[in-house]
């Protein structure tokens, strides 16, 4: 007999609200554009926007870190 976990489609809480800053006559506007949510696979976070957009956000690797320094000094 196995036990399986029931899928759920309860929506989860943004971790972080996404925001647009516009500066107009001398005054600032906050409109909110999209939410960030905890990555399921570490630490990062996926950004969602309000138009349907998506990037990730994730930290960097030792690899990503080999290949700035390399871009560097070929510069």
């Amino acid at each position: 007999m196995t036990t399986e976990k029931p899928k759920t489609t309860a929506k989860k809480a943004p971790a972080y609200v996404i925001y647009e800053v516009v500066n107009r006559n001398g005054k600032k506007y906050w409109n909110r554009v999209g939410a960030a949510f905890k990555h399921g696979k570490g630490d990062g976070l996926n950004l969602v926007y309000n138009n349907g957009a998506r990037q990730v956000l994730m930290p960097p690797t030792d690899k990503a870190e080999q290949l700035t320094e390399t871009e560097g000094e070929s510069a």
